[in-house]
């Protein structure tokens, strides 16, 4: 099989490598979203939805998204919304093809290091199809890793090319352009801040001694490192995300680190235990468990082995030390988030490793030539096991319940998964199973507010209104200034007409976050309740202003306007909510309401037509365009519609009122009479019914004379 690969040319051997990569990863094509972080990146950022300049402009100008501050991947996911909305395919396919990209570049690169195709080819295979990288695949938020990845080899090939140029006159120019590919890999991702020390590790391969100019050449890239890392540090602190490794010791935060180290070595070789999560196994502030600090034995001497021959293994070093590297912004020393590792993180450390395996293979194929046919398909078959257990894995990310089941596979007492997998399940309306595992989450760790705000959620939709409260006042009470928890409350004491309470709820979410669009617009319903009507719409022309993309504040803005006898300005609002809704039926049966009473009676049927076919339960949609249809001597789809509105509203005046008007229209006074004395039933007095009772008596007796 290698005799073979070896006759084929480059392009070939890429094609190849794209190709296996393309069909073991390809399940990720048919997945969705997932409940873990895609919601904050994407669903409810409002960067993405906007491409124009001034978009633009804010999606570079905003601070931090959930601790990081990777402009060009919003901008990349703002495209991709501008092509295909929140389809997730786009987004999947988008991810697969700069994972292809980053494949080529893989290949490349490691062919002008090793001068051999075959290598490059199997460097390119690993990458693109070990099942350590479907996290940064098949995860569309894990586009940062990506993206990083694509300017960072962009930026290696070009430092290649400048080793080979760098004594001519474009000298400069390689570099200017290695500068600005960096400072696109770091606004991707701030992890490439290691990369002027990455370009040291290809010095050491390049053999350059020239320990000035090395110094001086790489001065513009430390000093751009060095910044990012400080806005890197602080949109983590800004974020939350270094909140937990406070508690750990210095020492333990080191067992961490070469455990991290350690592991990942493993799993380059032997993938096992695939997860998107991987928890501490000891509680915050406890020791770390032995084998954290055993694991800083082979990682020691495994660099002091390096070291040691630092002259003679010249391509091993080089794979180690590129792996080492690239992993110390990640490998937990200075911790964030609550994952002792996670796979998307070894993205590109494992060009360095997978280097190392390659040219290992090398060495194998040249020294054992008598072997060569089993040895060929010894690889043969390790990379065909690995191509199945990424196929199979990938299937893994295809929605939120599916992943964390599988993180509960193989970790069965985190209960963080617990939580999260409640939060799918919620989503999914699958209620019962939801609180189970937010239940089952809160006995694992009692202390864990996301489990009590995912089973205050369920409560809250199932009716359940004082457990619903219960629950979120648990997770305020563990975190004061949980915004989820303190709005979802305010929403239920809104519901239940604790107005006060409500606005209290909001008016906290506001002082935390100003710019919460939620906590707008439930206080405005709160506002309109109370009869405040001028207060709810400042809330509702403030989320207006900022373009926001919810339909439903269109909505209930065009509600509020119509109390102020402002039609136009209503109409106008409640357009806006159907082009950003177009199935929003509430809106046809409001419009509908309007047209009628201006007697604009072609425009009211067009849209409470559009009302009904959305399936509309409300009963003066009906009414009236049971009205139209009477005044325009359609009887049978007037009497449809009022035999309808009956059915919605079997007590309803104006349902017996104007079908007793049909009847009479068409001289069935008897029916007519039935339905006029069934509004007198509701209201005695009721003059209207009397009076057309009187008219079909009349009429009645009239026929009866001979």
């Amino acid at each position: 099989m290698l005799t073979d690969l070896r006759s084929f040319s480059s392009y070939k051997l890429i094609g190849l490598a794209v190709l296996a990569s393309i069909i073991c990863l390809s399940p990720t094509l048919f997945n969705h979203w997932v409940s873990w972080d895609d919601p904050t990146y994407l669903l409810t950022n409002p960067l993405i939805r906007d491409l124009s300049f001034e978009g633009i402009k804010k999606i570079f100008t905003t601070e931090q998204i959930a601790g990081a501050y990777v402009p060009l991947v919003v901008l990349s996911w703002a495209i991709d919304y501008a092509l295909g909305g929140l389809d997730p395919t786009v987004f999947h396919i988008t991810n697969l093809i700069i994972h292809l990209f980053n494949v080529v570049l893989v290949f490349y690169l490691a062919f002008i290091l090793s001068k051999r195709r075959w290598v490059a080819f199997a460097v390119a295979v690993l990458f693109g199809m070990h099942p350590m990288h479907v996290e940064a695949v098949a995860w569309i938020t894990a586009r940062k890793d990506l993206l990083y990845t694509f300017f960072f080899l962009g930026a290696l090939v070009v430092y290649h090319a400048y080793n080979q140029k760098r004594d001519s006159n474009v000298g400069y120019l390689y570099l200017f352009l290695i500068l600005l590919l960096f400072l696109c890999s770091l606004l991707s991702k701030g992890t490439a801040v290691i990369f002027p020390l990455i370009l040291f590790v290809f010095d050491y391969f390049y053999r350059r001694k020239d320990w000035k100019r090395l110094l001086l050449e790489k001065l513009p890239f430390f000093f751009v490192a060095v910044i990012f890392t400080i806005v890197a540090i602080g949109a983590q602190e800004s974020g939350g995300a270094l909140e937990e490794g406070k508690a750990m010791s210095f020492i333990d935060r080191l067992a961490v680190g070469f455990y991290g180290y350690f592991i990942y070595m493993v799993k380059a070789m032997l993938p096992y235990d695939l997860s998107a999560f991987h928890p501490y196994v000891n509680k915050l502030g406890q020791p770390s468990p032995w084998y954290y600090y055993a694991a800083a034995i082979p990682v020691i001497a495994t660099f002091l082995m390096l070291v040691l021959n630092w002259k003679r293994w010249r391509l091993l070093n080089f794979g180690f030390a590129f792996f080492f590297i690239s992993l110390i912004p990640v490998i937990q020393v200075l911790p964030f988030g609550s994952a002792v590792t996670a796979d998307r993180f070894t993205y590109l450390p494992y060009f360095g490793l997978f280097f190392i395996m390659a040219i290992g293979l090398g060495w194998l194929f040249d020294n054992f030539r008598n072997h060569r046919r089993l040895i060929a398909m010894c690889i043969a078959l390790y990379f065909g096991l690995l191509g199945s257990k990424t196929f199979n894995y990938s299937k893994t990310w295809k929605n939120g319940h599916t992943l964390w089941s599988n993180v509960i596979e193989i970790y069965p007492n985190d209960f963080l998964a617990y939580a999260n997998r409640c939060g799918d399940l919620l989503a999914t309306k699958k209620y019962e199973q939801g609180i189970e595992d937010c239940s089952r989450s809160i006995h694992l760790n009692p202390l864990h507010d996301i489990a009590y705000y995912n089973r205050g959620v369920i409560y809250s939709r199932t009716k359940k209104k004082n457990l619903a409260v219960a629950d979120f006042n648990m997770a305020i009470s563990l975190d004061s200034a949980y915004i989820p928890a303190i709005l979802n409350r305010g929403i239920v004491y809104t519901e239940n007409n604790e107005l006060q309470k409500g606005l209290w709820d909001f008016n906290r979410v506001i002082a935390l976050d100003s710019l919460e669009e939620k906590a707008y617009y439930n206080r405005s319903i709160a506002y309109k309740k109370m009869g405040k009507l001028s207060l709810a719409l400042r809330d509702l022309d403030f989320l207006v202003n900022r373009n926001t993309p919810f339909a439903e504040v269109y909505f209930q803005r065009g509600l509020v306007l119509l109390e102020f006898k402002k039609e136009k300005d209503a109409l106008m609002s409640f357009e806006k909510a159907l082009q950003l809704d177009p199935n929003m039926t509430k809106v046809h049966a409001i419009r509908g309401g309007i047209y009628f009473k201006r007697q604009l009676f072609d425009l009211a049927l067009s849209e409470l037509t559009k009302a009904i076919i959305g399936g509309t339960n409300r009963v003066e949609v009906y009414i009236n365009r049971g009205i139209i249809y009477m005044n325009r001597g359609d009887y049978n789809q007037a009497l449809s519609d009022f035999n309808r509105a009956e059915k919605i509203a079997p007590n309803h005046l104006l349902v017996f009122l104007n079908r007793g008007v049909l009847f009479k229209a068409q001289g069935l006074c008897e029916l007519a009479i039935e339905d006029f004395e069934k509004c007198l039933v509701l209201v005695p007095d009721y003059q209207p019914a009397i009076e057309e009772i009187d008219q079909c008596e009349t009429l009645l007796s009239k026929n009866r004379r001979p």
